[in-house]
């Protein structure tokens, strides 16, 4: 049989704007409630520190909508995102509430000072970012003995009344295959 010749996917550098600036307006309005996550919050409530004498950080942090929601239960808390645009809307999301500041990210290098952090949050964008050079940074500026939270989306069984669209879901997607491999 032949081979298919390899392909090489290389880095380009779009002109298109890859941050949430575009949509930052939609974004904020539909993600005001964090808790509207529910198993997601119900998480974090779970396994997040009982001391508020701490320093979050929240990375991707979107409209600040978890840091808004954790602010009263820690002394600092801090948004980093890429998008201006987002930061912008969190910033006005979050107006008069003291300690929480927001910074743009700008390349792999964390702008926060050496052991500086109790909490390292991420919540359903972790995958967007490049981990290599992140985990080396969260090294150097989680505090010793700091917690990383990385959350993605909480799975939980499937409940007896979702299992035929689940069926239906799993058929399509094997027929999908087959099809168009």
């Amino acid at each position: 049989t032949d081979l298919e010749v390899m392909k090489s996917f290389k880095p380009t550098h779009a002109n298109a704007d890859s941050t949430y600036n575009p949509v930052a307006e939609l974004y904020d309005a539909v993600f005001q409630d964090i808790k509207v996550r529910k198993d997601e919050w119900n998480w974090i409530v779970k396994h997040f520190p009982t001391s508020k004498d701490i320093t979050v950080v929240d990375i991707g942090c979107g409209n600040g909508a978890l840091l808004k929601e954790l602010s009263p239960r820690i002394k600092n808390g801090i948004g980093l995102d890429i998008s201006s645009g987002i930061l912008d809307r969190a910033r006005k999301f979050t107006n008069g509430i003291s300690n929480l500041e927001f910074r743009q990210l700008n390349g792999p290098k964390l702008p926060l000072e050496d052991h500086s952090v109790d909490v390292f949050m991420s919540m359903l964008s972790f995958r967007y970012l490049d981990w290599d050079p992140l985990m080396d940074e969260i090294k150097r500026v989680l505090k010793p003995g700091g917690k990383v939270m990385i959350l993605d989306m909480v799975t939980v069984p499937a409940k007896w009344h979702e299992f035929p669209k689940l069926i239906k879901s799993k058929m399509m997607m094997y027929t999908q295959r087959l099809t168009e491999p």
